[in-house]
């Protein structure tokens, strides 16, 4: 059965941390942390200092991004492979463990106290069910409607960059060993209706990468919404 979200951060503002390059340079961690970070010399938790202007606030993580700290509520995942590779680690993540119902099935799932949501009939924009995301293609924007759910009035989006950095990165670390070829075009079929349907509700969505191909939202610097 699928969890219904409660409104617990209700009339808040979450922050999404997505995987694109432009987080690290957001937050203003130098090239050196970055480069032992993603060469595998240092461990993602080593970005955290630089983001403590996130430890109090409200955060869902995408993927990987749970290894920042536990100061990362929500750890939102919706890939069977990505599942497999970071089970183990799992065990010590403290916040809430959240995925879509193709997991049930799979080992661990019960131990890990894993919350599924169901995939809403509407493929693109914010589910109106709280026990249930608009896929939208891409995990990210499924949490959208995640965010939602938990009752907040804004939405800040970081790493949400859908392109290659200047340098040709896909992402602020290499768990995904290099990885460029992703399907930007098609992680950017939802926003128009994820847009429309979260001025229809009230919410606010801030966009914090600059390098972002996401013409839809509002952005801003970090260093903008911290003021």
């Amino acid at each position: 059965m699928s969890w219904v979200v409660p409104p617990m951060w209700k009339d808040g503002t979450c922050y999404i941390i997505g995987g694109g390059a432009s987080v690290t340079s957001q937050f203003h961690i130098p090239n050196s942390v970055v480069r032992k970070v993603v060469s595998g010399k240092s461990l993602i938790s080593d970005y955290s200092s630089y983001m403590s202007f996130l430890h109090d606030k409200h955060v869902i993580g995408i993927n990987g991004a749970y290894l920042l700290g536990d100061w990362v509520d929500i750890c939102f995942f919706g890939d069977k492979p990505w599942y497999f590779s970071n089970a183990r680690q799992l065990n010590d993540f403290k916040g809430l463990l959240v995925g879509s119902p193709e997991f049930l099935q799979l080992p661990g799932w019960q131990r890990l106290n894993i919350k599924y949501l169901a995939k809403s009939e509407k493929t693109y924009g914010i589910s109106n069910d709280p026990s249930k995301v608009c896929w939208n293609y891409n995990s990210g924007a499924a949490a959208i409607s995640l965010a939602v759910h938990t009752g907040v009035k804004q939405i800040v989006l970081i790493g949400f960059d859908m392109g290659l950095s200047t340098n040709g990165q896909g992402h602020w670390h290499n768990l995904y060993n290099g990885k460029t070829n992703m399907p930007f075009s098609k992680h950017l079929e939802g926003f128009d209706q994820i847009k429309s349907d979260a001025d229809r509700m009230g919410v606010e969505i801030i966009n914090a990468s600059q390098e972002s191909t996401i013409k839809q939202f509002k952005k801003m610097n970090i260093s903008e919404i911290q003021l």
